[in-house]
């Protein structure tokens, strides 16, 4: 009586035989569930990995394995037939294991479909976990410098342990503050921004160059990708061109043989166009920190001293400054045009007075070794070479600047 419920007991309580009331149980419940048979089907057949590990996943299909032979057993008939048929359920059983692991075992999956010698499934799962401490190892290289790399995902070294005891509310695990999987994420997180950012920053310092311009630099090889160009709200607004014109047949041996047509550069293009570069790049240091255009002087001559540091292509990839004194130039000491900067006082004064003066950066001296800085309180150009610079903060996109009358 012990072995069966309560709500069964009603109608066996007063059973004379126990050999009768087996039999009367097995007639009315030793039947195979259909419903619970298409159940089976359909989670086997859709069952998938997901976020889960492989061991997981593993095992919830093996459990519905086993349910469905608790169901529907195998023959236990000993002839070749019977043993051919289990053989194929087994294959069977290894094609939807493989169908419902991600997209990242697919080079594993490949293999071992294109074995000659069909492995069972403890082999594949075996070759499976295999191919998962590999991701796993791969996944947690560390770097001595930021790189692309650190953009990849992955888990955390495979070792077979229990790392720790996590605490469950609403179904969901708590994660601590200083775990693991917080601190990974943290650390690609700041990789990818460090990585972002760097390239911005060399794109601003240098007047918004093209790509393959930066990727001529040494230092900047491989930083910087198209999605900076297309991501900048500067390049749009001072890098949009007029269709091509074809080229023409008639052509001026002699000066003033030939005029071109108003706002036409593009007919004297070997004169008009490098023109239209210095410009270009003038009108980048002028929007990207919104500088007066009684400064456009400045953008222009800042202009010409980054162009003249960068590679052409007209040069195959050579810097017209190499070109001209047999070296190459250092971009180590170039700045974002137009950003805050503090000049060190060099004159001493009250103990108690400022050490510096807030001012604004707006060219290279190419006579001294110091940067040509505006000074925002007394309106006065000067060239320093003790500053501390704030590359993201422009002071002329702010109302309250009192600009110098000229």
């Amino acid at each position: 009586m012990n072995n069966v419920s309560a709500e069964l007991l009603g109608g066996i309580v007063y059973a004379s035989d126990a050999h009768l009331v087996w039999e009367d149980l097995r007639e009315r419940f030793d039947k195979v569930n259909r419903v619970r048979n298409f159940q089976l089907h359909r989670e086997i057949a859709t069952l998938s990995q997901g976020t889960n590990s492989v061991s997981v996943y593993f095992s919830r299909i093996k459990e519905l394995w086993h349910e469905y032979d608790v169901l529907v057993p195998f023959s236990d008939c000993g002839c070749r037939k019977a043993r051919d048929h289990v053989e194929q359920m087994h294959q069977q059983r290894v094609m939807q294991f493989l169908s419902g692991l991600n997209d990242s075992y697919d080079q594993s999956r490949r293999q071992i479909l294109m074995k000659t010698n069909a492995p069972n499934l403890n082999q594949t799962y075996a070759m499976i976990i295999q191919d998962e401490s590999q991701q796993s190892i791969g996944a947690t290289v560390l770097l001595d410098k930021m790189d692309p790399i650190a953009m990849q995902a992955g888990r955390d070294l495979y070792s077979g342990r229990v790392k720790g005891i996590g605490r469950e509310r609403g179904g969901l695990y708590i994660l601590k503050e200083n775990s693991d999987v917080n601190r990974l994420a943290r650390i690609r997180a700041v990789a990818v921004s460090n990585y972002s950012e760097e390239g911005n920053l060399w794109n601003m310092r240098l007047g918004h160059p093209s790509v393959t311009t930066m990727n001529h630099i040494e230092d900047l090889r491989n930083k910087v990708s198209r999605t900076i160009q297309n991501d900048c709200p500067v390049c749009p607004l001072v890098k949009q061109s007029r269709l091509q014109f074809p080229v023409s047949s008639s052509r001026a041996d002699l000066p003033f043989n030939l005029s071109s047509c108003p706002y036409t550069p593009q007919q004297n293009d070997v004169v008009e166009r490098k023109h239209r570069h210095i410009l270009d790049v003038a009108r980048d240091l002028r929007f990207q920190a919104s500088i007066p255009i009684r400064y456009r002087g400045m953008c222009v001559q800042a202009a010409v001293y980054l162009i003249n540091g960068l590679p052409s292509r007209v040069l195959n990839g050579k810097v017209p400054y190499e070109m001209l004194y047999q070296k190459k130039p250092t971009l180590g000491h170039i700045r974002v045009l137009g950003c805050l900067c503090y000049a060190k006082r060099l004159v001493k004064g009250d103990k108690f007075a400022q050490r510096a003066n807030a001012t604004v950066l707006l060219g290279f001296s190419e006579t001294q070794k110091g940067y040509i800085l505006l000074d925002l309180s007394s309106n006065l150009f000067f060239v320093s070479r003790d500053v501390v610079f704030k590359g993201s903060i422009f002071p002329f996109k702010q109302k309250y600047v009192v600009l110098p009358s000229v």
